[in-house]
């Protein structure tokens, strides 16, 4: 990661330095990518006003969104995945709540088919929410990232993940479900402002220039680290543990996830709130992560498109 700024902001000035900063990507020269246009791996393509996609890439993401549905096998193994967490987790006293990020294409639709998006009603995350219930607790952000864009750019022009005002009205959305009740918008978050080049303009330009975006980050620095992409170059096993003494909620918290969890913003904004966070990149829910660390609630984290890869656990 490049070199970042670290501030301590509101959510309401989050979404001020996001919508300056959205508005200097147009300047950028990804942003004058013909739209339509899919890069030469076929892994990005090009919307409307600067916007960049995740396209047919190793998920065949949008090949997912307008495909026929998942094969029943899927749907029902999953569904039995998330049976069993909640099993694993009521045994164990601890609330689990699994969350699902929207792909850009579903927060952004507008931007990626002028001229209207195709049927998305069959793709896995639907059917999949459709089989499990309430009883799964399976949270799907397309709520909050939708009302985020009244205010605020929800995702980055020119990268796959959101933005901070986006990481935020999905915090908010994790809050109403899982508590504790604190009010996101009077809370006051560490936020990097760094310069870096985003990952789907990489796939158009070279050189691709860096740009200014937010995270949200941890308020103090890992209390832990097993330094494990630093020894293997892999980013599945790759564990942190964040300490807030300060934090408004006192419980301790297991999060297992991806990109979005562990560099993303996701961990770090659970920081601000709760005292401990123990982050881990992984597809499954680890249960001797949980006992060991004697967390007191658990998220589980995916972007939609891995969901096609069933977990383990």
């Amino acid at each position: 990661m490049s070199e970042a700024a670290r501030l301590r902001l509101t959510a309401a000035e989050v979404r001020a330095m996001d919508r300056d900063l959205d508005a200097a990507a147009l300047h950028h020269p990804a942003s004058r990518l013909p739209p339509g246009q899919a890069s030469a791996n076929g892994a990005a393509v090009a919307g409307v006003d600067g916007y960049l996609f995740i396209a047919d890439g190793g998920n065949r993401w949008e090949t997912q969104y307008t495909g026929p549905e998942p094969p029943v096998s899927w749907t029902t193994t999953w569904a039995e995945v998330l049976a069993t967490r909640q099993a694993e987790a009521e045994a164990r006293g601890v609330p689990l709540w699994n969350l699902v990020i929207p792909e850009k294409q579903v927060v952004y639709p507008e931007k990626r088919w002028p001229q209207g998006a195709p049927d998305g009603g069959r793709r896995p995350l639907r059917r999949l929410a459709a089989l499990a219930g309430p009883d799964a607790r399976l949270l799907y952000g397309e709520a909050a990232l939708l009302a985020c864009k009244a205010e605020a750019p929800a995702s980055l022009r020119h990268d796959s993940h959101w933005t901070a005002s986006g990481c935020l009205a999905v915090v908010r959305q994790l809050l109403a479900a899982a508590g504790p009740e604190v009010d996101v918008e009077r809370a006051v978050f560490t936020v990097e402002r760094a310069r870096e080049p985003l990952d789907l303009a990489a796939h158009f330009l070279d050189p691709n220039p860096p740009q200014d975006r937010l995270r949200l980050a941890a308020p103090h620095p890992r209390a832990w680290d097993n330094r494990h992409y630093e020894r293997t170059g892999q980013h599945t096993g790759s564990r942190y543990r964040l300490a807030n003494p300060e934090a408004p909620d006192p419980r301790r918290v297991a999060l297992f996830g991806d990109s979005y969890s562990f560099a993303e913003g996701l961990a770090g904004a659970l920081s601000a709130l709760f005292a401990e966070v123990t982050c881990v990149w992984s597809k499954s829910v680890l249960w001797d992560v949980v006992d060991e660390r004697r967390a007191e609630l658990a998220f589980w984290e995916s972007a939609e498109r891995f969901l096609v890869s069933l977990p383990q656990s």
